[in-house]
């Protein structure tokens, strides 16, 4: 960049030479045709002296031609160079992003190694209760979704159930949180953060996952709601603990008020799912689109 702008100045500098030198060219060759007539010398070496002149003007004029055309060049070695310092950023933003995803990569094995305390026993019980809750869950819904007929009709914020830890002795939830899922009336689910507000009081504690937006509607079921995972192929559903399938809800948990309110007006269901033998109770709400929220491991 440096050179480039030195060989910019003398282009400059050159160019008004030559110009200068045109001018002087000019200047020589109305004398030197006018000496035709007065010069001692024979008047074949007077057109010789033109004939050379307008050569070397010509000359100058291709010269400066080049010259403008060199100017142009390194015009476009700048463009190409400021190019390159952008690709250059993109390219430390990319190293950037992957050293996140390294140390992320990290982070996960070492949570791991922490959540199993190096005991592959412990981690296959873990991975034990994490599928026997999903199927549990899964067979739940299924079942019980086309079943759903007169319920209790309740209001949005409507106090619905008690943040619990039902399931649990029979391996199917590790401890007391709330177990969110969105599905249609045909128990399809769908990610439930678009159905959220965004504009809520929330705390994250998923790690290594990253926090996740919102883009819904719906109040929170928590008023004070803390993050452990989030739906989809999550950090533990990667690692086999839903058989290989995504984690179909958002799990979260307040500690300050254990009360779960409805997300918006609809019928309230309650009921037991059976898992492992022990039972899992949730209550679901079937809201005026067909849409039901589902509210699991209360008490």
């Amino acid at each position: 960049s440096d050179k480039i702008s030195v060989l910019n100045l003398n282009l400059d500098e050159l160019a008004a030479a030559m110009s200068e030198r045109v001018k002087q060219a000019y200047k020589r060759r109305r004398v030197g045709v006018l000496g035709l007539f007065f010069s001692p010398d024979s008047f074949q070496l007077g057109l010789m002296r033109i004939k050379y002149l307008r050569l070397i003007q010509s000359h100058d004029q291709d010269l400066l031609l080049a010259m403008e055309q060199t100017r142009m060049n390194f015009s476009r070695q700048q463009e190409i160079l400021a190019d390159k310092k952008q690709q250059l950023a993109r390219a430390k933003q990319k190293l950037a992003f992957q050293q996140q995803q390294l140390s992320s990569q990290k982070q996960e094995k070492q949570a791991l190694l922490t959540a199993t305390n190096n005991d592959e026993k412990r981690y296959q019980e873990l991975l034990a209760k994490a599928i026997a809750e999903q199927k549990s869950i899964r067979q739940a819904i299924n079942s019980l979704v086309k079943r759903l007929k007169d319920g209790t009709p309740v209001k949005k914020g409507d106090a619905i159930a008690l943040m619990g830890n039902s399931g649990g002795k029979g391996g199917c939830s590790t401890a007391a949180h709330l177990h969110f899922e969105v599905t249609d009336s045909q128990g399809k689910h769908t990610n439930p953060a678009g159905y959220l507000k965004p504009d809520w009081p929330i705390k994250w504690d998923n790690a290594p996952d990253q926090p996740f937006g919102f883009s819904g509607t719906w109040d929170w079921p928590l008023t004070h709601p803390r993050i452990t995972q989030g739906y989809g192929y999550t950090w533990w559903a990667k690692t086999g603990f839903y058989g290989g399938g995504p984690h179909t809800g958002i799990d979260m948990v307040d500690r300050a008020d254990i009360t779960i309110r409805a997300v918006a007006d609809g019928t309230l269901y309650k009921g037991v799912a059976s898992c492992r033998g022990y039972p899992m109770n949730y209550v679901a709400i079937k809201h005026d689109n067909g849409v039901i929220s589902w509210y699991w491991h209360v008490q």
